[in-house]
């Protein structure tokens, strides 16, 4: 039987967790990046000191599979007060069992309103992911370049 998949609000306590999650994340965001590790073989990043305002961990029973950093404003382009996904990541044997469809289902019932999300065009895998599972009425799409990287921003409401 499957384990149910808790989606909380992370505490102070759980910047560690969501930290080594980070590695894996940027792990894979590195093939579109060029992101490359210090002397210690870890990703260095400021990511949670930046965007650590509405944090989530997700788990599978006590086994933390994922995470989303939330903020209050949209970052792309100046549509405030939103819910703006910064950051999400499920660890990588998790994908295509539902967990981030279900995760973010969560993150839309705990915060009802405006929401924006973005991805680089160029990470297939969130390209395939993020218009399957953004609501689809309403919703408002733009391509962006931003330091010559292109992006998709959609905004919706939930």
């Amino acid at each position: 039987m499957p384990l149910p998949l808790e989606v909380r609000p992370a505490t102070e306590a759980d910047r560690p967790v969501i930290a080594n999650l980070l590695q894996f994340y940027l792990y894979d965001m590195a093939e579109w990046f060029g992101t490359e590790t210090n002397a210690a073989g870890r990703y260095e990043h400021e990511i949670l000191d930046e965007v650590w305002a509405h944090p989530y961990l997700f788990s599978l029973g006590k086994m933390p599979v994922g995470f989303a950093l939330l903020t209050r404003t949209c970052t792309i382009r100046p549509r405030s007060p939103c819910w703006y996904i910064a950051e999400f990541g499920v660890l990588r044997p998790y994908w295509r069992r539902g967990i981030g469809r279900r995760a973010l289902g969560r993150l839309f019932a705990a915060h009802p309103g405006e929401w924006e999300i973005t991805w680089y065009d160029e990470n297939r895998p969130a390209a395939a992911f993020w218009p399957r599972v953004i609501p689809q009425d309403g919703r408002e799409q733009h391509r962006l370049s931003v330091h010559g990287i292109r992006w998709t921003s959609v905004a919706f409401s939930v």
